[in-house]
């Protein structure tokens, strides 16, 4: 089968929105759910592809429109090997067999939901598929690791993809249902397919500012606190992920509002580790934050995580937090982030202050607070 050969099973989530039905605001957030009947569908529309592609290339191995995947570097994968590492975990990449295998193994007993967390975290490690015209590479680029399978193509999404229309007329032209579009070649097969590439990543960003933008509408005039893991930890904040709306953030260690706590941040191990020592935070750990929206500033409301477990930040907003604007700007709501790596040869800790902002990143070690008697100046 095609797990058997190593087809990856991963994970990437997925917001579903619900709206009211008179003014179409979201009312409700949720991870889509998949059934057992997508997975059953997905299967056939795979065999599909595969079988489509090896059609068109018989016929016309110069310009056959396909989709690859390139195997993984081994640079971006680099943090969260060391990550699972620690745990005695061991991820290889060699393959996506291994991978595969590895991933299976990534498993604790106490923690239902570590496993489903590494792999939305190796999806994000892994380079995107591309479509490419057959006569631009040699065959031994084809391969698709994702689905470990030596040849691919998208078929059976006539109605939403480009891709698919074009593979369809190649398709027709090879069985002799329809003639071949006139003056075919692999370059200009590859422009269609550079544009389709292009396209496909405009079109990633502008779902992603669409989650954003409804999520900062549902969360508005709202105080809600949740469970949250820890996806990356960095010098001036971490990135947490909600599963119960399948969101992401990021919480800021700076704020005007909230309580200086000392704690330190060290590069190597990529942990942040209170005064007392009691508390220490890493990748994957489990915190508990409260989800609000600021609005402060009327141009650019924005969605606010503030980490309360561990006891980061030491003043928590209440239900009295007065909400005056309904102007939104959906750059600064919501982050999605993708995995990066940082590797250093000295085991740097330094101080850092811990509060929450959302405004900017620095790319300091060392930050200084105003102090709290003085009054935050508008921007």
């Amino acid at each position: 089968s095609r797990l058997e050969k190593g087809a990856l099973s991963l994970s990437s989530p997925q917001v579903k929105f619900k709206r009211d039905e008179e003014n179409q605001e979201p009312v409700d957030v949720e991870l889509y759910e998949l059934k057992e009947t997508n997975s059953l569908i997905e299967e056939f529309m795979l065999l599909a592809n595969i079988a489509v592609a090896k059609e068109i290339l018989k016929f016309f191995p110069a310009y056959s429109l396909l989709r690859r995947h390139p195997p993984p570097k081994m640079k971006t994968f680099l943090g969260l090997i060391d990550s699972v590492k620690k745990m005695g975990i061991q991820l290889n990449i060699e393959s996506s067999k291994s991978l595969s295998n590895s991933l299976d193994k990534a498993v604790k007993q106490d923690d239902p939901y570590f496993n489903e967390l590494i792999r939305i975290l190796t999806t994000r490690c892994l380079t995107p598929a591309v479509y490419f015209s057959s006569g631009t590479l040699p065959q031994s680029q084809f391969y698709h690791y994702g689905l470990a399978c030596q040849i691919y193509t998208h078929f059976t999404s006539p109605i939403r993809r480009y891709a698919d229309v074009v593979v369809h007329r190649l398709l027709a032209a090879a069985i002799g249902a329809e003639p071949l579009p006139k003056a075919l070649n692999k370059n200009q097969v590859q422009a269609v397919c550079n544009n389709i590439n292009r396209r496909g990543r405009m079109a990633d960003i502008a779902a992603r500012d669409s989650t954003r933008l409804h999520t900062l509408i549902y969360f508005k005039n709202k105080i809600l606190t949740e469970t949250g893991r820890v996806l990356q930890v960095r010098a001036n904040g971490f990135t947490v992920l909600v599963p119960r709306y399948g969101i992401e953030g990021k919480v800021y260690f700076h704020s005007s509002t909230s309580a200086i706590t000392v704690w330190s941040y060290n590069r190597e191990t990529k942990t942040i580790t209170s005064p007392n020592k009691q508390f220490k935070i890493q990748v994957f750990d489990q915190v508990e934050i409260q989800i609000t929206v600021d609005e402060t500033m009327a141009h650019a409301p924005r969605v606010v995580y503030t980490c309360i477990n561990p006891p980061i930040h030491g003043k928590i907003q209440t239900n009295n937090t007065n909400t005056n604007t309904n102007t939104i700007n959906t750059t600064t709501t919501t982050t999605t982030t993708t995995t990066t790596t940082t590797t250093t040869s000295t085991n740097a800790t330094t101080t850092t202050s811990f509060t929450t902002t959302t405004n900017t990143i620095t790319n300091t070690t060392v930050i200084k607070t105003k102090s709290n008697t003085k009054k935050k100046k508008k921007k």
